[in-house]
């Protein structure tokens, strides 16, 4: 193809940063089609095309997105007829009011005229000028976009272009009325006049009853070239977005609206916020950083849930068979569960609600609280699954999971307030474990996370190979709720393999607690398969016939997937949890819910370094340099 005319407003490498810059206008992280709330929005125009799509220089064609299904290796195909649902409604809604839609271009699409020079590029705003259905193998919705500002030329045209028809020059096109279902439709097609409607019976027919074969569908030119005039034909907003501005009002910089992107005003390249610091242009180098409200601890105190120099409530859930015993001491109320792990041991959690001495201590958690709004530095945004992670992450210390050696740092370059986390839960650890011995192995790593409003931590566990039984946290900030629930294949003794490529479910071979479900016909079946001497194939087998018994053992409406939590906790701010037990990650998940405006977790881990390779070993020295917390403030 030849290069284009110009370049285009705004441009992107990837779905995730293009989504994320143009946040309320495009964000289909998959599909072609954006809209909202009944509200046609924006096309993506990239891949499978229908085959009567058309594109040129004023005039879009294109196929309602859905309906399709993966073909092989051969991309994708229509599996069943459109129907008029939402998309529809909302682009007849969007002829109805004149409302523009925004059109964005892949560099896979075949219809455009010029060689894109990104690969996802933004074209132009359009009207929505004619929906209708048509017949193909299966029924096919169609729309007819049309360019919203005639007056200007279309960037994407090549370089040589000149119009052959200009919009509107070869007049109206026929217009006829259906003598079967009375509906009018313009003449789409050279090959003759066809009822649009689908639910006609003369839907798809020529005036002399035949169906149209493929090869006569050429569009009618006048059809193509018409021109719809609308009162405004002023493009609504640039794509190139206004930069963010710090809002007077302190707490605003934390709402997760704020993690949008940024269409680059220099290059227009859109960039996802990956630093904490603010937005830079990975093309052109543009930054741009806006000064921070910091939040003041005392607008973090949340009246809901009150504290004062008494020892406070707890706000925690748990089943009746979890174990809990309750201490108090340095102004804490100490919870811990207990509950089983496997069939041989417990595992627990603690959880230390902090009262008012404790948040106000020196160097407590409303001190730490302020301090790293302003003195943190080096927080972003990780790479997980080819996509950013929502929240903003900084490793000091050992190495942990995902992160790279190169991007730890040591804890003498941590903010005061990083340290005395790693001290203050290595002391809460000693005391709640009645362990008095200050040798004991101490925490070595700190994973710093910084949540926005909203912002949610999925349910997993912190079970990575090489890390000791016991992991802390420290939460400060917007109050969460933390709930532990036993995983889905230890609960309910099923998960889908992969065996001889052919995807099973089976039932587990984990020995069942007896609150599981289907308790004693598991015992039963593990047994036999423990005693039965079978091949591979034939136990997988077995095990095959086994999780089909246990699903329809299971009472009408039960699930056999979804698991409840066993214990919730509720987090406010300066709270501690530990979670202690070898299987304890192994069995079990955890996921944090937010309810308030913004949260920092500073969780501890003791990495052993005998099960880093060599490449993976910080290159400098992991030490504290700083005095041991022995809670003697509080």
């Amino acid at each position: 193809k030849p290069d284009p005319h110009g370049q285009p407003e705004i441009w992107a490498e990837n779905r995730h940063t293009l989504c994320e810059s143009l946040t309320g206008l495009y964000s289909s992280w998959q599909g072609s089609y954006y809209g909202k709330n009944g509200v046609a929005k924006a096309f993506m125009l990239d891949g499978n095309g229908h085959a009567r799509d058309h594109l040129d220089e004023n005039v879009i064609i294109l196929r309602a997105s859905g309906s399709m299904a993966k073909d092989g290796d051969n991309g994708m195909k229509q599996r069943e007829d459109q129907e008029p649902k939402h998309q529809y409604h909302a682009m007849i809604n969007a002829i109805s009011q004149q409302s523009p839609i925004a059109v964005i271009c892949g560099d896979k699409n075949s219809q455009v005229p010029s060689k894109m020079p990104h690969k996802y590029n933004s074209l132009d705003w359009y009207k929505a000028t004619h929906v209708w259905t048509e017949r193909d193998r299966f029924n096919v919705i169609k729309y007819r976009l049309e360019k919203l500002d005639p007056n200007t030329i279309a960037w994407w045209v090549p370089t040589d272009f000149e119009p052959v028809v200009e919009l509107g020059a070869l007049g109206s096109p026929l217009k006829q009325h259906c003598d079967s279902c009375s509906n009018e439709y313009d003449q789409i097609y050279l090959c003759g006049w066809l009822c649009l409607n689908s639910k006609c019976e003369k839907f798809w027919c020529l005036p002399d009853g035949s169906t149209p074969d493929a090869t006569q569908l050429i569009y009618d030119p006048r059809f193509l070239k018409q021109k719809t005039p609308w009162a405004n034909e002023q493009a609504p907003m640039s794509f190139r977005f206004p930069l963010y501005t710090t809002p007077a009002i302190a707490g605003e910089d934390y709402k997760v609206e704020n993690l949008r992107g940024m269409t680059c005003p220099e290059c227009g390249k859109c960039n996802a916020r990956v630093k904490w610091e603010g937005w830079e242009c990975t093309s052109c180098g543009f930054e741009h950083k806006p000064q921070i409200t910091p939040l003041p601890a005392a607008s973090i105190q949340d009246q809901n849930y009150p504290v004062s120099d008494a020892y406070p409530s707890s706000h925690d859930s748990a089943l009746p068979h979890v174990k809990i015993s309750v201490n108090f001491s340095h102004n804490y109320r100490w919870i811990t569960y207990k509950f089983k792990v496997s069939a041989t041991e417990e595992g627990e959690v603690v959880h230390g609600i902090a009262n008012k001495i404790v948040r106000e201590e020196v160097k407590g958690p409303n001190e730490m609280w302020e301090n790293l709004q302003t003195d943190c530095h080096g927080l972003v945004r990780r790479e997980l699954s080819n996509a950013l992670m929502n929240s903003f992450t900084l490793n000091y210390g050992m190495p942990y999971k995902f992160i790279a050696a190169g991007d730890s740092l040591p804890f003498t370059d941590a903010p005061w307030p990083v340290t005395e986390a790693v001290s203050r839960l290595n002391w809460a650890d000693r005391i709640t474990s009645r362990d008095t011995d200050k040798d004991k192995e101490k925490f070595n790593e700190l994973y710093l996370v910084a949540y926005l409003q909203d912002q949610s931590m999925n349910y997993h566990d912190d079970g990575e190979k090489g890390l000791g039984s016991t992991v802390a946290t420290l939460s400060l900030g917007g109050r969460a709720e933390m709930g532990f629930r036993p995983k889905s294949f230890f609960f309910h003794g099923m998960k889908s393999i992969d065996y001889n490529r052919k995807k099973m479910t089976v039932m587990t071979k984990d020995d069942p607690l007896p609150e599981f479900p289907n308790y004693e016909l598991r015992k039963q079946y593990l047994e036999e398969i423990r005693n039965a001497g079978l091949s591979e194939g034939e136990e997988k087998e077995r095990l095959a016939e086994m999780a089909t018994s246990l699903r329809a053992a299971y009472p009408p409406k039960q699930s056999c997937t979804r698991v409840e939590d066993w214990v919730k906790l509720s987090l406010g701010h300066g709270d501690i949890v530990i979670m202690r037990g070898a299987h304890l990650q192994k069995y079990y998940e955890h996921g944090v819910s937010p309810k308030g405006l913004m949260r920092y977790a500073l969780t501890c881990r003791t990495v052993l370094p005998a099960h880093l390779k060599d490449s993976e070993l910080p290159d400098y020295e992991v030490d504290l340099v700083q005095d041991e917390y022995d809670g003697s403030r509080i």
